[in-house]
């Protein structure tokens, strides 16, 4: 690793290079593949009010704010510094010197008007150093010193003529306005100057990402500060006409949130005493410059940046700094601007395409969603993109490593074309879940309420792989469909060929037939095998020979009998794996019988209110807990055998909540009569266990109570 070092520095050293006595300051760069300033008021408050405690209790005022990983480079002579790691801290710390240089060319001013020829020699010294570490390009000498001592000693006409002379050069050199700030278009003016100003020196903190430096412009020339003989400094912001309105509120927001805890630090630092307007403007200023000199970070430095990029993954390993979705999203901007040498990308061509993914990626991939449903995309589609099984849900700390292997295949030819069809891949992810309606919570209900719906068998295999839990199964489901979007309808997944498609998918068994059958297998598998295992080998299969750069479609199923089925359905015991006897039974009752007693589907299918099917109680006919007033209405086999018989899957049948809440630990006799009463009395399930409860039954007291033979027998059927 080519390691030039690391120190822990102060703003004023953050950009200088390590390992050598060449203090030249160096441009900070943000490259292409990392966010926008993100940083809210809270959090800036926070690292100010951190140091100012800091600050209270030792009197060297330094404060370590953490870590920043960055790529020492130069481009036309120009030492160039690429921030790989630490933009949101260096960036707010940035935002506090330019606002310093705003305030020091404000009070200068002042100071110029007011003739405060102590204070302006203080003033220049600071303001100097600010702007050498605020813009690129150096300024004319705003103020000579003797030529201002000189004003101040002449005679009094002389001396205004003079200090007037002084006072127009500084605001030509500063660009601030000559008019007063009580002027109607003082802002406005203001507002064009500082503009100007941005565009011809340009901030030393730059970005790849040339609509990210208009924002960045755009915003700094947004912060107007005010003062005058009777008020100290004060800070405005103003947000309109906003280029890109998400972006460059954020930088004034932390603004305003810096000035304000400048004031509160300066307060603190007065301690008490009361301050004339002037004097409280250079309290706030000097707290701004203890804060630039006590904040420190450790600033690791490399030669390249591939190593840069490793540092920088291991520093954000647990995501201390970004969340995994930015993570990810990060290495196929990477791997776009890297293989630009190779693809002939222009830069221009490269932030055009970014912003665009950009607005995919936030508006219509992960906009208004769950962090659940967030982390389901993000698995689904690194999923069918790198065919890899040994990812899962919950180890999205590996998404990056399984992208990264799958961009590296392009062995640096990754191009626009390629991007978007990435991002579309995960943009066909979320309208899956949109158009299948999967929700974080209530899963179960939504896989029962689907076994009663009109919709497809995919529909429904998709509910239950989800109500099981089973994702990595639903992810060998998802990339079978992806893949047959591709190849049947477009290559390069347009996600409105997709949407139709997916819609279809939802409400037509009669298309894509290729996808039913498919996940009937799925369907079948999970409910047949004794466990998840068969189902997730078999979605193993599909995802390796499915992934997103394969040119075929391979089904693939296993072979289950009835066997397998008993293998747990025999030793199946009331609350183990209810979901799965659920669905069973509600798939027996959309079902009947044709002459051989073999099942088909009903003429008629039963219809159920979502409400009721979320109602709808798997309990037992013969209670597990007898009611103390007529034992001997209830089977008795003996204590163990009574437990083991009356919790199979003999004793249990699907019931209303209601009916079943009637129903309560009466004995299995009355069940008939609250099935009749929901509706299921001429269902066959219903007749079949009424025939027989009538051969295996003994008389005890007047009523029928069932045998063992009957609960072995219905378990059969």
């Amino acid at each position: 690793m080519d390691l030039k070092g690391a120190e822990v520095r102060n703003f004023y050293k953050l950009s200088c290079d390590i390992g050598t006595n060449d203090e030249t300051i160096g441009d900070i760069r943000i490259p292409h593949y990392q966010r926008p300033y993100k940083w809210g008021k809270d959090i800036v408050k926070q690292l100010l009010d951190d140091w100012s405690l800091e600050n209270q209790k030792n009197t060297d005022g330094e404060y370590f704010a953490g870590s920043i990983v960055t790529v020492s480079t130069s481009k036309a002579d120009v030492l160039l510094h690429q921030l790989i790691d630490g933009q949101q801290r260096f960036t707010t710390i940035y935002l506090t010197n330019f606002l310093l240089f705003l305030l020091l060319r404000t009070t200068i001013r002042e100071a110029l008007v007011g003739k405060q020829q102590i204070a302006i020699s203080g003033l220049l010294d600071k303001f100097n150093t600010s702007i050498k570490y605020a813009v690129t390009k150096d300024i004319p000498k705003i103020i000579d010193i003797d030529d201002l001592e000189e004003s101040f000693d002449a005679g009094s006409d002389s001396n205004e003529t003079a200090l007037q002379k002084i006072l127009d050069e500084y605001l030509s050199i500063v660009h601030l306005p000559s008019e007063p700030e009580s002027e109607e278009d003082f802002s406005e003016r203001y507002i064009a100057k500082l503009l100007t100003f941005t565009e011809v020196y340009l901030p030393r903190l730059s970005y790849d990402r040339n609509s990210y430096n208009l924002s960045l412009c755009k915003a700094l020339s947004r912060i107007i500060v005010r003062s005058d003989s009777q008020h100290a400094l004060k800070v405005e912001v103003d947000r309109s006409n906003l280029t890109n309105e998400c972006i460059e509120s954020v930088y004034l927001n932390a603004v305003e949130q810096i000035f304000d805890s400048l004031v509160e630090i300066s307060k603190i630092r007065s301690k008490g005493r009361t301050l004339s307007p002037f004097k409280t403007s250079l309290s706030i200023i000097d707290s701004a410059v203890a804060f630039l000199e006590g904040v420190k970070l450790c600033v690791i430095q490399t030669g390249n940046s591939e190593d840069a990029y490793t540092l920088f993954e291991v520093l954000n390993d647990r995501s201390l700094a970004l969340d995994d979705l930015d993570l990810v999203k990060n290495q196929f901007y990477r791997s776009l601007c890297i293989s630009s040498k190779n693809t002939n990308i222009s830069d221009e061509d490269i932030d055009k395409e970014i912003v665009a993914r950009e607005e995919q990626w936030g508006d219509k991939v992960f906009k208004n969603n769950t962090d659940t449903n967030n982390k389901l995309i993000a698995f689904l589609a690194t999923t069918y993109l790198t065919g890899s099984t040994k990812i899962g849900l919950k180890s999205h700390d590996k998404f990056r490593d399984a992208i990264k292997d799958y961009l590296n295949g392009y062995k640096d030819r990754y191009s626009c074309k390629d991007l978007h069809k990435d991002f579309s891949i995960f943009e066909c992810i979320r309208q899956f879940l949109d158009i299948f309606k999967l929700k974080a919570n209530g899963r179960v209900n939504k896989a029962l309420e689907a076994e009663f719906s009109d919709k497809t068998d995919t529909f429904k295999t998709v509910h239950l792989l989800l109500a099981l839990g089973h994702e990595g199964v639903l992810s060998g489901l998802v990339s079978f469909i992806l893949q047959y979007i591709k190849l049947n309808h477009t290559q390069v997944f347009s996600t409105d060929i997709a949407k139709k498609v997916l819609e279809e998918l939802v409400s037509d068994n009669t298309k894509h037939l290729e996808v039913h059958e498919q996940a009937r297998i799925f369907w079948k598998t999970t409910l047949m095998a004794p466990d998840y295992k068969p189902a997730k080998d078999m979605a193993n299969h599909i995802i390796k020979a499915n992934k997103v750069g394969s040119e075929s479609l391979i089904p693939n199923s296993v072979s289950l009998d009835k066997k397998t089925l008993e293998s747990w359905l025999t030793p199946w015991r009331y609350r183990s794996n209810e979901v799965r006897v659920k669905v069973l039974f509600y798939r027996l009752l959309q079902l009947d019988l044709d002459g051989n007693g073999c099942l088909k589907e009903a003429a008629f299918s039963l219809s159920l209110k979502p409400k009721e099917i979320q109602d709808m109680h798997l309990d037992h006919m013969e209670p597990s807990s007898p009611e103390g007033a007529v034992q001997s209405a209830y089977y008795k086999y003996g204590e163990i055998s009574r437990d083991d018989d009356v919790n199979a899957l003999g004793n249990m049948f699907p019931m209303p909540g209601s009916e079943n809440m009637a129903k309560s630990n009466k004995p299995m006799y009355t069940s008939f009569d609250f099935l009749d009463n929901s509706g299921l009395e001429t269902h066959w399930l219903t007749t079949e266990t009424k025939s027989l409860f009538e051969k295996y039954h003994l008389d005890s007291g007047g009523v029928k109570v069932p045998t063992q033979e009957f609960f072995v027998e219905r378990k059969k059927i």
